[in-house]
């Protein structure tokens, strides 16, 4: 399977525990395609969910250590559309409509929160914060934001024991996980039900820092409600 895994030129952790997964899994003929980095400009975050993506091998060691080719473009339209069976988004922002259009089926992306009820940015934390559940959805990418194609949902279990950091881990390693054996999940696929079970909401934006001030005693409340054991 020939599979084109979307990434930036820079280092990045995500892309490196996929693409290594991946390559560990045998099977896959993989090409990397790495966008510019840009920074983004600084903001508060009081709590990080997600690891340091900093901390991830270069991308294009990762590739040569996976076998794969590796190619730098400056846009995703540069990104061929046809000789892949998929595309596996490790690094990207908002793909433009015309590349989207003709990749529909084809561009498989993990959603660290339950679509169509948690979209958008800082899932987990907007999902706490509202005390919805958390999970990670699989789904093909569209034109609209985190609502594409559904085809493995997974709630993220919450313990006892548990505190904010060390849910926010398993949710992060669950997600991976996911992306990793997204294939698995490919063959096992059935009708979505997830537009049916949950409501439809907006997708968000980043949680601002007043509101990540709350989120600690919103885990206290979402852990009561949710927590196994």
């Amino acid at each position: 399977m020939k599979l084109a895994i979307i990434t930036y030129d820079t280092r990045h952790l995500k892309t490196e525990q996929v693409a290594l997964g991946l390559h560990q899994l045998g099977g896959y003929e993989m090409s990397f395609f790495a966008l510019p980095f840009v920074e983004r400009p600084a903001r508060t975050i009081l709590f990080a969910h997600r690891p340091d993506m900093s901390a991830g091998a270069q991308s294009a060691d990762v590739a040569a250590a996976a076998g794969a080719s590796y190619t730098k473009v400056s846009e995703v339209n540069e990104i061929p559309t046809e000789g892949f069976d998929y595309y596996i988004i490790a690094g990207a922002g908002l793909l433009p409509a015309t590349w989207v259009e003709r990749t529909l089926g084809k561009v498989v992306n993990s959603h660290p929160g339950i679509i169509p009820l948690v979209r958008g940015l800082d899932a987990f934390k907007w999902a706490i914060l509202d005390g919805m559940p958390i999970g990670n959805t699989l789904h093909f990418i569209d034109s609209e934001a985190d609502a594409g194609e559904v085809f493995a949902q997974s709630l993220t279990p919450v313990f006892a024991t548990d505190n904010l950091e060390s849910f926010a881990r398993r949710h992060y390693e669950l997600e991976i996980q996911m992306m990793v054996d997204f294939e698995a999940f490919l063959r096992q696929k059935r009708p979505s039900s997830a537009k049916n079970q949950y409501e439809t909401r907006p997708a968000r934006m980043r949680m601002k820092a007043e509101q990540q001030e709350q989120l600690r005693v919103a885990f206290e409340h979402y852990r009561a409600q949710f927590a196994k054991g």
